[in-house]
């Protein structure tokens, strides 16, 4: 006879030792995780509000991290411009040092070299602080900016009373060509009780400049739209052309494809220098005029500030208005050092003492031997002041 025998006892201890050793794995694994829930089996809702949790404090954590990044880039960022305040204001410096009468010649081009070397460093520090690997300053874009007055612009009169300094503005004087108020727009000045002519306010588009004036102003102010393109040959301003050779770098280099990069470049026009800062690489002539072409243009606005001198019969408000000047040899001599350096074209109508004709002369009133000419010498039969 067969007979099962059963050791319930055992059994019983059994059960009871996997209960305590589960006990125990659960509280080695809560010890060594530090979570008092670690899986669904131990509080199924309370895992799910702790998942929640946990996600919300690593994105706060991350996002803290994000942050002490942001602040280690700022503090790049500030220690760039701080340089850049240092230079700003060393350049200061420098030119108010180059105002000094006491500077010669060769003292004030050690200055300049000086604040060239300065400017060129400004451009390396935007162009080159970077933070991983990432520029810190944005340089896409292309800036351009209008240092001085073109003197291609000039206001010429029409009468000057040497009495009481009174002067009468006739017209403008653009690009060589000569325009009277009247001819930019009928009906723009006229003459008050005084009999002195003034405008009759407005505003005025004409040949790319904008004149605006008062009623009763004396003179309009004027702006001007500089209008600039460029290709593979150069760049035209206004219509001149320049060539790439004539556009310099911070370091007076002529831009060529041997010398071709980002940074700040100037070219001169009618004794203005424009300057433009181009923050991309430029490898060849057309990534250059590419460059300039996304400005297009630049304003300058003028600001009238006259010399009067001489007579009524006289040149009575300086203009430049000569494109090419030439002289000859033996008028060059007389112009040469120890005689002054500075000079003044001259013109007069032949009343009240004046010569009849253009003649230089010097700071102190001296006319230029030889450097006089009639006015039926250049074959000019009449003129009028300006």
């Amino acid at each position: 006879m067969n007979a099962v025998i059963q050791n319930m006892s055992a059994i019983n201890a059994s059960r009871y030792y996997n209960i305590s050793t589960k006990d125990k794995q659960k509280s080695a694994e809560k010890l060594a995780s530090g979570y008092r829930i670690n899986r669904s089996s131990d509080d199924a809702a309370g895992l799910k509000i702790s998942e929640k949790m946990r996600g919300q404090i690593r994105g706060l954590n991350r996002g803290q991290k994000n942050i002490e990044e942001g602040v280690s880039w700022l503090q790049v960022a500030d220690g760039a411009m701080q340089e850049l305040h240092d230079i700003v204001n060393r350049i200061r410096e420098l030119s108010v040092q180059a105002s000094n009468d006491t500077n010669n010649v060769e003292d004030r081009e050690a200055i300049n070299d000086e604040i060239k070397q300065l400017r060129a460093e400004i451009n390396r520090i935007s162009l080159n602080t970077e933070f991983n690997n990432q520029k810190v300053f944005d340089n896409s874009y292309v800036s351009m900016a209008v240092e001085g007055t073109p003197d291609d612009l000039q206001v010429f009169n029409a009468s000057y009373d040497s009495a009481g300094n009174i002067v009468t503005y006739g017209g403008v004087i653009w690009q060589g060509e000569r325009f009277e108020w009247d001819e930019i727009s009928a009906g723009m000045v006229t003459t008050d009780a005084s009999g002195k002519q003034v405008f009759t306010g407005g505003e005025y588009d004409w040949r790319g400049l904008h004149l605006s004036c008062k009623a009763g102003d004396e003179a309009p102010n004027i702006t001007r739209r500089i209008n600039i393109s460029a290709d593979a040959g150069g760049i035209n301003i206004d219509g001149t052309k320049i060539k790439w050779s004539d556009v310099k770098d911070e370091h007076d280099k002529p831009f060529s494809l041997d010398n071709a990069h980002a940074g700040s470049w100037t070219v001169n026009y009618a004794g203005a220098k424009i300057a433009f800062f181009v923050g991309s690489e430029i490898n060849n002539y057309q990534d250059m005029a590419n460059a300039i072409n996304s400005v297009n243009f630049g304003k300058v606005t003028y600001e009238w500030k006259t010399l009067q001198t001489g007579t009524g019969h006289e040149q009575a408000v300086n203009a430049s208005m000569v494109k090419d000047l030439r002289i000859s040899s033996s008028l060059a001599d007389k112009l040469m050092p120890p005689y002054s350096l500075r000079y003044h074209v001259r013109a007069g109508d032949g009343k009240n003492g004046t010569k009849d004709g253009v003649w230089i002369q010097d700071d102190q009133g001296n006319e230029i031997a030889g450097s006089f000419k009639s006015w039926a010498d250049l074959g000019i039969t009449s003129w009028n002041s300006g």
